[in-house]
């Protein structure tokens, strides 16, 4: 069986290879949406990573929707008693 390769990986996704690195590093220059994408292929095609570099970029997405519900609703119970 071939060797899953970053290329592998960036070939399915249509993106280059360097973007495949720097999302598995969790570098600046690719959107979170890119890497959670990256690590989904990765982990499909069985490419080996470190794991705790995924959990790092899941916990920061699940912050930013939180939060982001969090001021929705805020905006959304101060909108209602203002009126």
């Amino acid at each position: 069986m071939k060797k899953v390769t970053m290329q592998d990986i960036a070939d399915r996704l249509n993106i280059t290879k360097n973007s495949v690195s720097q999302a598995l590093g969790n570098k600046n220059g690719v959107s979170e949406k890119t890497k959670l994408a990256v690590f989904k292929m990765a982990d499909e095609l069985g490419y080996h990573y470190k794991k705790e570099i995924a959990r790092e970029v899941i916990k920061k997405r699940f912050a930013l929707v939180a939060s982001s519900f969090a001021l929705a609703q805020k905006s959304f119970l101060e909108k209602s008693f203002r009126a």
